[in-house]
């Protein structure tokens, strides 16, 4: 158990101790503390920048090996939780595409067998907010972070808009929780970086890791505020699908609980 006061921050699945180091950061300690108690992974692989993220000439940074060395000494556990995590090599099935908008596409990438927690549905809440990290196979270098965003799947998605609009039960394929052999992600293209490979016509075998993460820790009951905007809003979809799961469950008298979420 952590000790209170300690600031503890969160890289993929391990929990780090960054308090005699924040000194020492050569980005700052301002850096730092300012994410303590948080989960750093999109800013320590480089795919986001803490401030002035918005500005197209801003790139995140991507620490270089000795970090990673740091970052092991530094760690004190592993955050695990009840969910179990996956390491699969996989390619980008680019049959299986669907289009959001001009820019945004929702893609599969898939792996040769059925693997442990690829799923097209979580029927645990404490998976909400946690994410995969994509690695391109051979360069650890290159890596980005996708949060878990299964209900933009265009099937999924058509599935949610009819059941709510005509307030009846989601159809078995839209709640399988069954493992896959693929796993979907939708991805912005940037035209550059991970995004861009995503959307070219080269076959690149990528490694995928996940669910990891701290999540967005959501509570069974209370009030829930979010802000996002623009493909921001994408991380909090899910959230969206499981209070509507929630809500035509309760509409429908539903208490098998076979068709929605586990809370």
């Amino acid at each position: 158990m952590a000790v209170a006061g300690r600031k503890l921050v969160i890289v993929d699945d391990l929990v780090v101790d960054v308090g005699e180091y924040i000194l020492h950061h050569p980005g700052g300690k301002f850096v730092l503390e300012h994410c303590i108690g948080q989960d750093i992974s999109k800013f320590f692989f480089g795919g986001f920048a803490l401030e002035d993220n918005a500005n197209p000439k801003t790139k995140g940074y991507h620490h270089s090996y000795s970090a990673y060395m740091i970052v092991n000494e530094l760690t004190i556990a592993y955050f695990e939780g009840d969910i179990p995590c996956s390491v699969v090599e996989v390619i980008n099935d680019k049959s299986r595409m669907y289009f959001v908008n001009q820019d945004t596409r929702t893609i599969t990438l898939k792996s040769a067998n059925r693997c442990a927690n690829l799923k097209h549905h979580y029927s645990d809440f404490r998976v909400l907010g946690k994410h995969f990290r994509v690695t391109v196979a051979g360069d650890p270098n290159f890596s980005r972070h996708y949060t878990i965003c299964n209900v933009m799947m265009g099937p999924i998605y058509k599935a949610y808009l009819d059941c709510l609009a005509k307030v009846k039960p989601l159809p078995a394929f839209a709640v399988d929780d069954s493992d896959k052999d693929n796993r979907t992600f939708t991805v912005k293209n940037y035209e550059r970086g991970m995004s861009a490979t995503f959307f070219n016509d080269k076959q690149i075998v990528y490694n995928i890791k996940g669910p990891i993460g701290k999540g967005f820790v959501v509570r069974p009951s209370g009030l829930h505020v979010a802000f996002a905007a623009g493909s921001g809003a994408l991380t909090f979809m899910d959230t969206v699908a499981f209070a509507a799961e929630l809500v035509l469950s309760k509409v429908l008298k539903i208490t098998d609980r076979s068709m929605g979420p586990r809370a």
